[in-house]
Order: C-alpha cells, then structure tokens, then sequence
C-alpha cells in the first residue's frame, strides 16, 4: 500500500512538474519583457514621499471588577460601593465554563441540585443549561432562577424527562463594551451588598425579582415605563419593602395601581426624604451630611416608617444627642412647633454659629449647646423658664444672649467657661441660681440681677477677672456649708472695684479677694455686723468699707484696727 500511496505521490509531482516547465517555456519572454515590468513613478519636484500608514494599536480592554451578568442581565454587584448609580447598560466577555455537569436521570439531577444548592455560591453563580429534549439552551443568572424557571418550562413544554440536561458553571470575565445589552435586573444583584442607595438607569425595564438588602434607604427607578417581570412565579413588588422607591413623575399613580403593596413607598423622582429619624414626633437622629439645616414643622411616613415629607405629624422635639458631634454650621426651627431640645442636643458642634429658635420653645436639655460655636442666641421669643446645668458651658464664642421673660431659674456651671460678656436679667422672672453659672468666664464684664434672686454663690463668679463693677444688692444669700462658706465666689476677680453684698450676706472672708488688687470699696448692705475674716489679706491703698449709718459705730468698735476703714452710705 505504501509503495502505490509513494508512485501515486511521484505521478503528480512528475505531472505539476512538467505543466509547470510547460508555462514557464510558453511566458518566458513576458516574464522578461522589460516593457511589461511596471516602473517605479519618480517623485515631482518639492514633493514628500508619503511614508506608510503605522499599525493601529490594539484598543485596551478596560475589565469590570464589580459586576457579573447573565446576557440580558444585571447580575450580581460584588463592588463595596454603598450608593450605587452609573450603572452598566453594556458589556463585552470573554466567556469561560468553570466546571461541566451532564444529568441523564431523574435522580443525578435532584442529588446534583442538592449538591449545588448547598454551595456558598449557588445564587451568584451564573449557569448555562442545554435542555436535551426541548433543544434549548438558556442562560441563569444564578441557581435560583435556574429551578424557579424550569418548573415552568416542564409545565408548558409538558415534557416528563427534562432532566436531560447539560449544566455548565460560568466564570467569565467581562469587559467595558457594547456586545450585549442590559435592560433587566436580577433576583439577586443587590441581596448581598450593603446598599443604602441604588439607581437603576433607564435601560433596566425588567426584573427578574426584587430581593434588596436591609440596608436600602432608597430605590430610584429611571425607565419611562413601569417595570414589569421578565419571568413569571418570581418575587416582585408585590412583597412589601422597606425602602423608598423613586420613579419618574408621571409613573407614580401606575407604579400604585399596578403594585398597590408598596404605594405609600413610591414617590417622585425628585422629592426630598427627610433626613432625620422621627419617633411620635420627636428628632431622634440626623442621617443627612447639610451642613445648614431648615427644620420642618410637619412630616409623614413611608410604608418602611421613614420619614417624609408631609403634613401627617407635628414634629415636637428634637431627641438627646441629635446632633452631638455633627458638622452642622446653622439650624432654623423658626418655622416649627418644636418644644423641647434634648440632652446634649448641640454638644461639641464646633461649627455651629447660628440657631434660630421657635416661639414655642419652653425646654432645653443639659449640656444643650455645651462646646458649640454660637456667638450669640436670642431666646426672648421662647418660654423657657430654666436654663440647665452647663447648658452653654464652653461656648468659646458667645458674647451675648438675650433672655425671655419668662426666664426663672438658672442651673449650675451654665456659661462655665464662656465667653459671654454682658448679661442683663432685669426683665426676666428669675429667682434662683446655681453654683458655677459664670466660673471661668474672663470676658464677662457686667452682670444685672432682678431683686429677690436666691444664690449660694458657690463659686458663681469664680475667675472672672474682667468684672469691675459687681452689684449683688438684689441676690438673698441662701447659705450653704460648703458653697458659702469656702468663699470662692470671688476667687480670681482681679479687675474688681467695686463690690456691693445684699442685706443677707453675712459671713465675708476677705482673703478670696487678695487677687483683686485694684479693689476700692465694698459696700455691706446687711442691717446686722456682717462678720469680717481679715486675716492674709493686705488692705489696698485708699479702700472703704461702705456701711448703714445706723451700724457706722458698731463697726469701728468691732474691727478697732480698721474703724478708718469704714464709712457711712449716707456719707
């Protein structure tokens, strides 16, 4: 055999050999006719020879990192964004089959999906399935839809033995480009991300099914026509959501009639979520990143119990701690009917600068504004009766405040540490006062109390060197042990002057008033010998004590050491 395969071999080379010399003897004098041979066209004077094109450079394939589809599909986000928008609509791939299963019975299939269901992956893998029987291939975005769509093909296709099949696990990797087109989402893109915000593009027209994660705040839908299923049997707006779901203006009246499940969820495109938390009318945390804020006096509830605009709910507070911490830098509630300010409402907002506060205004919180940046804060129009304990305590910047008459007691360390420097309470109501409520204040300079105002005086004007002039004449000295007696009321003062002590103060040490060097008059308003501790303390050039006329004796025969000290009132 090998002998007749070799001379057949050498037949046909013998014969191309001599058909070739055959042409070769008959053209020869063509093949060499110069006047045949095309000559080179010599290039006109001045003229550039034109040099040859470059080779275009390949275009870069730009890989997704962060999505895996299913032809049509939107498969599976495996991104960490939180708020998700520029959603794909295209793509191109380089497909690749991971594994390959072939199912020839009832029971290989059922043990193979036992076994693939359990996997870690089963929902978001895609699968490609060649259905043997029917002669039809389709393409899963995941296991899930791959079972929910074949009891529906076993059903219209009547067919008994549709466990003939091929399964092919996919894991292929995709590029930016325009081979395919998306216009459905998956059953599962969104399930396993910590989403807060999606947005669909226009493209997206279906669904596959609507499983989001309890992260979602918001769904924003962009197609001009409602969304509808691509399959049937499959979860969709009929489940109730926990999210509000945003779609184009003139959808929202059919988005309610088609999935009325979710009509108090749907809502405009557009239409501002309020970000706050709100509980029976009270603000119990801020969500948003505004730095200025306009608080509303209403507001309504979506099905998921966010709040909304709306006019369904009076908002009446604003919680503890709302805005500790925050970047605020301003915040109306003029337009509210809120009444109260929790605890620590406005604490460390170092950037806040301007509040402005409703008439109906009655309580704030302690440590309310405490470490805030206020410069100043008109509380006239309120009906607040107590200022509580520190509530402006280190505000570095308040110069000024203005009180309501309603004003009736203040609490301990109010203004500790402020920069406060004139506070008038002449028109207010009140009658008591704290320990601390100036301590540290160096700025402030000029106090004014109404009459009948009842104080320990517990360190209330502690290292307030700016003070010149004090007038306590209006207090009622309510004596305390500890406050009243250590006497540190007056510790710091080193601007004093002048000094004047209601009817009942009592007990004066004069030592806690070393500092004030400048002192040139206290004046002792009591009917009775107030009792005078001068020890360790250095008597200043030119100082009196300014006492009633009636008592003008009784002093400078009690303290013979400094009767040149004391002087009549009505001198």
């Amino acid at each position: 055999m090998k002998k007749i395969f070799f001379s057949i071999f050498i037949l046909a080379m013998t014969a191309c050999l001599a058909f070739g010399s055959a042409f070769i003897i008959k053209d020869w004098d063509v093949l060499f006719d110069s006047s045949q041979i095309e000559q080179p066209v010599p290039d006109s004077p001045g003229e550039t020879p034109e040099e040859p094109e470059e080779p275009e450079e390949p275009v870069e394939k730009v890989e997704i990192t962060d999505w895996v589809f299913s032809e049509n599909v939107l498969g599976q986000y495996i991104g960490t964004e939180t708020e998700i928008s520029n959603i794909p609509t295209s793509y191109s791939q380089e497909e690749h089959v991971s594994r390959t299963v072939e199912i020839k019975n009832e029971e290989e299939f059922y043990s193979f999906v036992e076994e693939f269901s359990a996997s870690e992956f089963a929902y978001q893998i895609p699968i490609r399935v060649t259905y043997l029987n029917l002669d039809l291939v389709k393409t899963y975005e995941n296991f899930a839809i791959f079972m929910n769509d074949f009891e529906v093909l076993a059903v219209e296709n009547n067919v008994e033995d549709l466990y003939l099949c091929k399964f092919e696990e996919l894991d292929n990797t995709f590029y930016e480009g325009s081979d395919y087109k998306i216009d459905t989402l998956g059953a599962m893109t969104f399930y396993f991300s910590n989403a807060t915000a999606i947005d669909l593009p226009s493209e997206i027209t279906k669904f596959n099914a609507i499983m989001m994660p309890e992260t979602l705040k918001s769904l924003t839908i962009r197609s001009d026509t409602v969304l509808t299923r691509a399959m049937n049997n499959t979860l969709g707006f009929d489940d109730p959501v926990g999210y509000i779901i945003y779609v184009p203006e003139n959808l929202v009246d059919e988005y309610k009639i088609t999935y009325p499940r979710i009509a108090d969820s749907v809502f405009p495109i557009g239409y501002e979520e309020i970000p706050y938390v709100i509980e029976n009318g009270v603000i119990t945390a801020y969500t948003g990143s505004a730095t200025e804020l306009v608080i509303p006096a209403t507001y309504s509830l979506s099905s998921a119990g966010q709040a909304i605009e709306g006019s369904d709910y009076t908002i009446t507070e604003i919680g503890n701690e709302v805005f500790k911490d925050s970047n605020i830098y301003s915040i109306d509630l003029s337009n509210t009917s809120i009444l109260k300010l929790g605890v620590r409402c406005f604490e460390n907002t170092s950037n806040l600068s301007t509040v402005i506060l409703p008439q109906t205004l009655n309580s704030l919180g302690n440590y309310c504004f405490e470490d805030s940046n206020l410069s100043n804060i008109n509380l006239q129009e309120t009906s607040i009766s107590v200022l509580p304990d520190s509530c402006f305590s280190g505000t570095a910047s308040l110069k000024n405040i203005i009180f309501p008459n309603s004003l009736e007691m203040l609490g301990s360390a109010v203004f500790y540490e402020s920069s406060i420097e004139n506070v008038d309470f002449s028109n207010t109501k009140l009658s008591s006062i704290g320990n601390n409520v100036f301590q540290f204040c160096k700025f402030l300079q000029n106090v004014v109390f109404p009459s009948g105002v009842h104080s320990s005086l517990g360190a209330i004007f502690f290292d307030c060197s700016s003070i010149v002039n004090l007038d306590l004449s209006n207090l009622i000295i309510d004596y305390d042990p500890y406050w009243t007696g250590n006497f540190m009321h007056f510790s710091g003062m080193d601007s004093l002057e002048q000094l004047i002590l209601p009817s009942t103060y009592s007990i004066l040490k004069l030592r806690v008033l070393s500092a004030s060097l400048s002192l040139k008059n206290i004046t002792l308003l009591s009917d009775s010998i107030v009792s005078i501790d001068f020890s360790s303390f250095t008597m200043p050039e030119n100082f009196n004590f300014y006492v009633p006329e009636a008592l003008i004796e009784n002093y400078k025969t009690t303290y013979t050491d400094y009767a040149n000290y004391f002087v009549s009132l009505e001198a």
